[in-house]
Parts: structure tokens; C-alpha cells; sequence
């Protein structure tokens, strides 16, 4: 009755094995069993701690174990995105800046904050910047004085022949007493001269580029004692624009000694036409002369867009213009309907 009370007050089952000891087994898991043998003889100590004891006392431990597990975690997360933070933003600021700089964004900087390899790297590419940033101020520097001195040479190559060659034909006017002659050639003299100068500007209006080149031909007809008709057409408005200075007299000056001057019989024709195309201007000066053919135009392209120099007048004119506007736009000939042409294209520019 004693261990029928026993496994009824306590849960378990008791049961005796082969050797005479007991087995202890919950019966409805209640709590827990420990028991222990007498130092001498088959007397058994059975301790019996229920399940709510055990719980009172382990689960403030297990709260607690659970705090601090949470609160290490959350340490270490912070730790983790800090040193994330520490080591990627640097990088991922780096690659920013790379990305601006090679679309041309030149005053982009990293200004590295921290002594680390990943600093070391952002000063070592702020220092390539600004040495980029020197270079190309000197590189400009140096092209701008070799645009000056090609807009020398070019007025150095015009001005002595073609001066010695007006004079000649103003002292044979005088001598024939062509007074009113003489006047018209000096005039134009004087504005062809007063518009090459330009006090220095590489910038004049269209309609002093045309005027110059007008000047020009008037000049030139005396001496060749009109032997060449010349033709102008400007697009009403045209004159308002701004264009790079000499690029239109060379080519006309090469239309007269390499086409007007192949014939003899006074058909000659120098033409000069500009018009407005979308958002450029194209400049064509033509002439009617058999020098050059279709395959010579195309060599003479092929050339120019080479950078190769074949006359200083077309080649400096066509470098002129691809330094200042840019390398798709320049001069281009070709031979149509019986003319040969040189064509300029350049982009609008207001009149500043």
C-alpha cells in the first residue's frame, strides 16, 4: 500500500529488476526524480523535485541567458555594420568618383579622412586628378599659342606676295592714269587689311569674313584683269553670326590659282555660297576649272582627315577648324556638276 501511495502521490511507476534494484519512470512527467542507494545495504533514497520548482528557478537564468545572447547580438551586428561601413563607403565613395572624373568631371576629389591603405589609394588619386587637371591647362595653354601662331603663319604666307602683287598692279593703274581704279584697289587694300587684322580677334561676323573675302576677289580681278567672274550668295541673317576668322579667303585664293587659273578663254567662275543647314552653317566655294577629279578630291580628304598636309592654305584652314569647333566638323571637297567644291561645315555661333 506504502508504494502503491508513493506512485500515486508522486506520478511514477516502480518497478524491480532482475538484480533487486528499482526502476523509477514518470508517469506523467510531473517533475524530476533523483534517488541514491545507502552506503550499506538495499536501502534507496528517492528525491522527487516537481516541475514548477524547477521552473521558478531556471527560467530567470534562462531570461537572462537570453538578454545577454540578444544584447551580444546586437553588439556584434553593430560591429559588423560599423566596420561595413568603414571599409565599403570609402571604396564604393572611390568608385563614384572614379566614374565622374571619366565622364569628365574633373573637380571631383576624395579627401580621404582615415591613414589606411584604402586612404592612401584616395590621395594618390587626388594627386592624378590635379596633375590631369595641370596637364590639360598646359595643353590648352600650348594649343591655343599653336592656334595664334598657324593664324600668324597663315597671315605671313598671304601677306607678302599678295601685297608685293597689289602693288604692282596699283603703280600699273597709276602709271595708265586709272585714278578712279587706283582709288577702288587702295580702298580694298585697306578693308581686306583692316578685317585680317581685326585688332588681334580669332572671332569676326560672317558678314566681315564675306566682305573681306569680297575685298579680295575685287583686288585680285585687277590683276587678273577679269579674267574671273566671282558669284556670292549669303543666307538672309547669315551676317549676324560668328565665325572663326580666315577660313574663307584661302579657299577662294586656291579656287583662283588652281581652277580659274586653268582656263584661259575668261569662263571662269569662282562662286562662294552659304547657307544654314539645321544647327550648322556650310560654306561652299566652288569653281569651274578641270584640275582636279573626283579621285583627287577624295585623296585630298582622305588627307585632311589624316591631319596630312598637302597646301598650308586648306590644311591650316581645315586644322583651324577642328581645333576650335571640334573633329567631326572641318573641310571637305568634291567635285559635282563640273565645279570643283570645297565645303566648310562649322556650328552656329551667335555674334557675341
Amino acid at each position: 500500500m506504502a508504494g502503491e501511495n508513493v506512485q500515486e502521490r508522486f506520478g511514477i511507476e516502480l518497478g524491480i529488476r532482475q538484480d533487486g534494484a528499482f526502476d523509477i519512470k514518470p508517469r506523467y512527467g510531473g517533475g524530476l526524480f533523483t534517488y541514491s542507494r545507502s552506503m550499506k545495504g538495499n536501502l534507496y533514497y528517492t528525491y522527487f523535485t516537481p516541475k514548477k520548482e524547477i521552473l521558478e528557478v531556471c527560467l530567470p537564468i534562462i531570461v537572462t541567458m537570453l538578454m545577454l545572447a540578444g544584447f551580444v547580438f546586437f553588439i556584434l551586428l553593430a560591429l559588423a555594420w560599423y566596420l561595413s561601413k568603414r571599409f565599403t563607403s570609402p571604396l564604393n565613395k572611390l568608385e563614384e568618383i572614379m566614374i565622374q572624373s571619366e565622364q569628365g568631371d574633373l573637380s571631383v576629389r576624395m579627401n580621404p579622412r582615415y591613414d589606411d591603405e584604402i586612404g592612401r589609394l584616395g590621395r594618390h588619386f587626388d594627386r592624378m586628378i590635379e596633375k590631369l587637371v595641370l596637364l590639360m591647362e598646359n595643353n590648352k595653354k600650348i594649343e591655343e599659342e599653336k592656334r595664334r601662331d598657324e593664324l600668324r603663319i597663315l597671315q605671313l604666307q598671304i601677306n607678302p606676295h599678295f601685297l608685293y602683287n597689289t602693288f604692282s598692279s596699283i603703280i600699273w593703274l597709276a602709271n595708265e592714269r586709272q585714278i578712279d581704279e587706283v582709288i577702288d584697289i587702295t580702298k580694298s587694300l585697306s578693308l581686306y587689311y583692316r578685317i585680317a587684322l581685326s585688332s588681334g580677334y580669332e572671332w569676326i561676323s560672317v558678314g566681315d569674313e564675306v566682305l573681306h573675302v569680297r575685298n579680295y576677289i575685287n583686288i585680285q580681278q585687277y590683276r587678273y584683269q577679269d579674267e574671273f567672274k566671282f558669284e556670292w550668295e549669303l543666307q538672309e541673317g547669315m551676317e549676324n553670326y560668328t565665325i572663326l576668322k580666315l577660313v574663307l579667303q584661302p579657299l577662294v585664293e586656291n579656287a583662283i590659282y588652281h581652277g580659274a587659273k586653268t582656263l584661259s578663254d575668261g569662263s571662269a567662275v569662282i562662286g562662294l555660297r552659304g547657307y544654314l543647314l539645321e544647327d550648322v552653317m556650310i560654306f561652299e566655294i566652288s569653281d569651274n576649272g578641270q584640275e582636279m577629279s573626283e579621285e583627287k578630291a577624295e585623296d585630298l580628304n582622305r588627307d585632311l582627315s589624316q591631319n596630312e598636309r598637302r597646301g598650308i592654305g586648306t590644311s591650316n584652314v581645315n586644322n583651324r577648324i577642328r581645333l576650335h569647333y571640334g573633329d567631326s566638323y572641318g573641310l571637305r571637297f568634291l567635285r559635282k556638276n563640273g565645279r570643283t567644291i570645297a565645303r566648310i561645315t562649322i556650328p552656329l555661333k551667335v555674334r557675341e
